[in-house]
């Protein structure tokens, strides 16, 4: 095996990459970590575009190789971090793994754009949740729900 040949995940995306450099291409997702946004079994149209910018809903490869669409909220020490709607944030993920940016979501015969004003208001929120949680950890308030939640028999606190 050769030494400079690419992990399966920048492979995946690299092939990904290229399919969609060549035309806007319909990719399926399954899950419910893009909450309302993206929900399970729909399609994403994904394009090119040159790099993320905060708030915008993105496909890129995790490190199995596995295709995930999840918000892009900052670029550091060149990873960039994403995370879903109603997900915890995802580790670092190098320019080798992205694929491109989501343009329309397609479910059900239901089609629609994801246009600025999702872009903004997705990231704002993702924003004041993350502080949110941050806050409740240094106030020790997460415990407290999470024994509460238990007491109640809800099952676990988000």
């Amino acid at each position: 095996m050769a030494h400079d040949a690419p992990h399966a995940d920048v492979a995946v995306a690299l092939l990904l990459r290229r399919r969609v450099a060549q035309s806007p291409t319909w990719l399926p997702v399954v899950g419910a970590s893009m909450g309302r946004t993206i929900r399970t079994d729909s399609e994403v149209l994904v394009a090119p575009s040159a790099e993320p910018r905060f708030g915008e809903v993105w496909a890129f490869c995790n490190a199995d190789g596995t295709l995930v669409v999840h918000r892009f909220l900052r670029h550091r020490r060149g990873a960039f971090y994403f995370q879903g709607d109603a997900h915890w944030p995802d580790p670092p993920v190098p320019r080798g793994r992205l694929v491109g940016r989501v343009v329309r979501v397609r479910q059900g015969g239901r089609e629609r754009p994801l246009g600025r004003s999702d872009r903004l208001t997705g990231g704002v929120r993702l924003v004041v949740r993350g502080r949110a949680r941050a806050l409740a950890r240094r106030l020790g308030l997460r415990r407290a729900r999470t024994a509460a939640c238990a007491l109640l028999g809800r099952g676990r606190a988000r």
